[in-house]
């Protein structure tokens, strides 16, 4: 009964996105299997793309599917702002530039590929550390070639070395803690200045998505100067998983001194910096060189 209902529940949602027949396909495929797990890897070939998506059949990378792709929780064309985001992406492409996107947290790869259908000229620097969701990472953005970079690592201050802990939360909620350089289980931790770096010469900063479990904590406590050429960034609010722990206190006092707009889609805050009020003067002298 509880299968039924959560079924009856979502199939709107799986409608909307995908259309009734796909839809309907997807619904009883992904979310027919409920709470089941097993070893096997899902295959689930995706309306309007040739490319097939691929699940662990377990209910993290179930609830990453549902988020990412059916709710579409990084869509950004249902803000006002869209037109101003469009119109630097455009014109930064026009003066021979990659806009670059930084996907921190990106787990499975699906917010990575949501990113490559909605600019298509992007370089994304994907970056994820459990080995885990790593490899069906790599397996789920392999298609888009070069035009996403997967990194096996973490988000943090400063280059260093993190360690995965709280595994048994799930593929979905394990954090990072800084270690030593010693640790056999280390994994390289990567400051946004340095992740940029990797986006090569031609690149500009385009949008930075974080659903890093706690670590923007640490991230937006020390200096952060990227963000005032950040565009963009998407930020997972997670003041709800860790209780009294200041988790959001730190970005909210970061981004506080730049004229910006806040927006809500889903679990997420976006930030959207005023410096794109003048993107369309971009796109105009773009268009003369």
């Amino acid at each position: 009964m509880k299968l039924l209902i959560n079924l009856i529940m979502r199939a709107p949602n799986y409608w909307r996105s995908f259309g009734f027949v796909s839809g309907s396909r997807l619904l009883l495929k992904i979310e027919g299997r409920g709470s089941s797990t097993s070893d096997r890897t899902l295959k689930i070939n995706m309306p309007n793309d040739q490319h097939p998506v691929y699940l662990r059949d377990q209910v993290s990378d179930r609830s990453i599917f549902w988020q990412v792709l059916v709710q579409r929780q990084y869509r950004m064309d249902i803000f006002p702002h869209f037109k101003a985001i469009q119109s630097y992406y455009h014109a930064m492409v026009a003066k021979g530039k990659i806009p670059l996107i930084i996907d921190g947290g990106a787990n499975i790869g699906l917010a990575s590929r949501f990113y490559a259908t909605t600019f298509p000229k992007a370089k994304i620097i994907a970056v994820e550390p459990s080995s885990a969701n790593f490899e069906m990472l790599v397996k789920n953005t392999r298609i888009l070639g070069d035009k996403v970079v997967p990194v096996n690592g973490g988000i943090w201050p400063n280059d260093t070395y993190l360690k995965v802990v709280g595994l048994d939360k799930g593929a979905a909620g394990f954090q990072v803690v800084e270690t030593e350089e010693t640790d056999p289980d280390r994994v390289k931790a990567y400051s946004i200045n340095s992740l940029m770096e990797l986006g090569g010469r031609d690149s500009v900063p385009f949008i930075v998505k974080l659903d890093i479990e706690g670590s923007q904590k640490h991230l937006f406590e020390q200096k952060a100067d990227w963000i005032d050429t950040m565009p963009v960034i998407s930020l997972e609010l997670e003041d709800w998983l860790f209780p009294w722990s200041n988790s959001s206190t730190g970005f909210f006092t970061a981004v506080s001194r730049i004229p910006a707009d806040y927006l809500l889609s889903g679990e997420n805050i976006v930030w959207i910096n005023h410096t794109l009020q003048n993107t369309e003067q971009l796109q105009a002298e773009a268009k003369k060189t």
